[in-house]
């Protein structure tokens, strides 16, 4: 089964812009509402810019401290780089709703930091809040390396848009209409205002009110915000990797690639092939996906999936640590856009490596390495970005065997 029949592919245009857009840092915007004199929560969304202003989506259940409604949902926002993700609500009775809460990536460390801005009787206060126990357990149980946490595709429980960014799936309507609800709603309202709704291209924006089985992937922000994420927790990962030394590092990217001295745990793959077909089955049947379906996506992702849970195994890292999801049993890890995360991790990885080892720099093009470098900075989707990782790659594994 090609990866075409799962995964649809979007425009490329789009994502270049995403990855290549300047850089927000917290303490700019701590800079710039200090500067200012802002002293509430309201006030202060103008600030984050247009940028971060026009990419967004919003869950009307929330599982987080910060509470949400269908009326006045938790607003999450992300800067076009994907290097700041911001968030609140909209009603002072929901938990939360004095406060900006802010996720950044620091890309030096390969971290993400946790950060709020908080609204006090004096005006706001900015806390950093890595190492505090506000963030940890939902985002990780690492205390000073936490992660960010969304569902995995395509079903984000308690979003708008839950289901594929849609609204029109059987079992949608009362979220559909909550959504229209709130939209008229919002546009006197002093923060949901102030976001740059585009309802020149639909009337549900910033989702699609079309429907249609291929959509734009500027009208699947859910899917963006998950692209967004991904691409950040490789470099954690591999970074986490990278902090076991170089000969753990080798052997993770021996096992990603396939190589022959690292084989696959077939017991391992045997007890996750199950869970990826109870994932594939409860977030795609909905969706008009049959049983021959699961069997096809199941059997395409148990090998890569189980090479990334070998990984952390062998690290010692709970494989809930690389997963997005609140799931601690999560059959993915990070199997959420439409892209190979396996192929991406390796790819970051064996770049890396290369400082340490000049004798990979010949291979990089040989063994596709270089092609899912330049195919994921220009949008192209999983089939082309997972083909690559096939037979030549095999051709760097004997310079895998130290």
């Amino acid at each position: 089964m090609k990866r075409a029949r799962f995964f649809i592919t979007f425009a490329a245009a789009f994502l270049v812009a995403s990855l290549t857009h300047g850089a927000e840092r917290f303490d700019q915007l701590q800079g710039r509402l200090e500067a200012a004199g802002v002293k509430t929560v309201d006030a202060a969304i103008p600030f984050l810019g247009e940028d971060i202003l026009s990419n967004f989506t919003f869950m009307h259940t929330s599982r987080s401290i910060q509470g949400a409604s269908p009326e006045y949902p938790r607003a999450i926002l992300w800067s076009g780089d994907s290097k700041m993700l911001v968030s609140f609500n909209g009603h002072s009775s929901l938990d939360g709703n004095d406060r900006l809460e802010i996720i950044e990536f620091n890309d030096g460390e390969a971290r993400f930091e946790f950060h709020t801005v908080n609204q006090t009787p004096d005006g706001l206060v900015f806390q950093n809040e890595n190492g505090t126990q506000n963030c940890f357990g939902c985002h990780g149980m690492i205390s000073d390396d936490l992660k960010p946490v969304w569902d995995v595709y395509q079903v984000w429980r308690g979003a708008y848009g839950a289901n594929n960014d849609r609204m029109d799936l059987p079992g949608s309507e009362k979220a559909k209409n909550d959504y229209v609800s709130f939209l008229n709603s919002s546009k006197d309202h002093p923060r949901y205002s102030k976001l740059k709704f585009d309802f020149t291209k639909s009337t549900l924006s910033p989702f699609s009110d079309r429907f249609e089985t291929s959509m734009d992937l500027d009208q699947q922000p859910n899917m963006r915000l998950g692209i967004v994420i991904n691409r950040l927790a490789a470099k954690r990962i591999v970074r986490q990797i990278r902090e076991r030394g170089e000969p753990a590092a080798i052997k993770a990217l021996s096992t990603l690639m396939a190589c022959p001295q690292t084989p696959l745990d077939e017991t391992l793959q045997a007890a996750i092939e199950p869970r990826i077909s109870t994932w594939i089955s409860r977030t795609h049947t909905p969706v008009g996906y049959d049983q021959d379906f699961v069997n096809g996506i199941t059997s395409l992702l148990a090998a890569p999936m189980t090479r990334l849970f070998q990984v952390a195994r062998d690290l010692e890292i709970p494989n809930h640590e690389w997963a997005t999801t609140q799931e601690k049993n999560s059959n993915t890890i990070f199997e959420g856009t439409r892209f190979p995360f396996d192929a991406i991790v390796a790819h970051e990885l064996y770049e890396q490596l290369m400082q340490s080892m000049p004798e990979l720099r010949p291979m990089y093009s040989r063994t596709g390495f270089k092609d899912i470098g330049d195919k994921s900075k220009t949008g192209h989707d999983a089939d082309s970005l997972g083909a690559v990782l096939g037979e030549s790659s095999l051709l760097a594994c004997p310079l895998l065997k130290r």
